[in-house]
């Protein structure tokens, strides 16, 4: 079940390697995670 919730939110939200904003005020990385510890210049990996 767990799994499960994990895929749909991977497939609503999308992966992204690098930050971006949204809506305009967090930065987001990787699948929907936000937060203050997102910095601009910050990467990471499919792993």
């Amino acid at each position: 079940m767990a799994q499960l919730l994990i895929d749909l939110v991977k497939s609503f939200d999308g992966l992204s390697l690098k930050p971006y904003r949204y809506p305009a005020v967090f930065r987001t990385i990787g699948y929907g995670h936000t937060g203050f510890d997102v910095c601009e210049n910050m990467q990471i990996s499919k792993d």
